[in-house]
């Protein structure tokens, strides 16, 4: 590699990075990248609208970041259910309840995915979730 292509490789990852960043902070729903001890890697602004928290989640365990319910009231154990996966996974019954007894409905996807680029990158999940309260609410009628 001549000098000129090193000095283009790194603005080139980082340009990339920063339009991967843009593209995830302007989606509508919640993006949480999570690495293979649980913990929160990346995450966009909407996750934080949606779980209702106003702090920093890096470094944090999914399952002190999003607690969930199914429709019953029943807690799901995120860790159980994301060490149990071998293919992406959707549930669009899951209830999540904010400190102050108010719920909303979600949709959770969560897909198996590589944190990093090559052989370098660990292993992760995606966690998209989204508000779908409104959506749920006209299927009732």
């Amino acid at each position: 590699m001549n000098d000129e292509a090193k000095q283009l490789t790194p603005k080139r990852g980082s340009l990339e990075h920063e339009r991967l960043s843009s593209l995830i902070n302007s989606m509508a729903d919640g993006v949480i990248a999570i690495d293979d001890q649980m913990n929160v890697a990346i995450y966009n602004g909407a996750a934080l609208n949606i779980i209702n928290i106003n702090t920093a989640i890096t470094n944090k365990s999914i399952s002190q970041v999003l607690k969930l319910q199914d429709k019953n009231g029943q807690p799901i154990n995120l860790v159980e259910l994301i060490n149990s996966l071998k293919t992406q996974y959707s549930n669009r019954d899951l209830v999540l309840s904010y400190p102050d007894g108010s719920q909303i409905n979600v949709y959770l996807s969560i897909a198996p995915v590589r944190l990093g680029y090559g052989i370098n990158g660990t292993k992760g999940h995606v966690v998209l979730i989204r508000d779908i309260t409104h959506e749920k609410s006209l299927e009732e009628k």
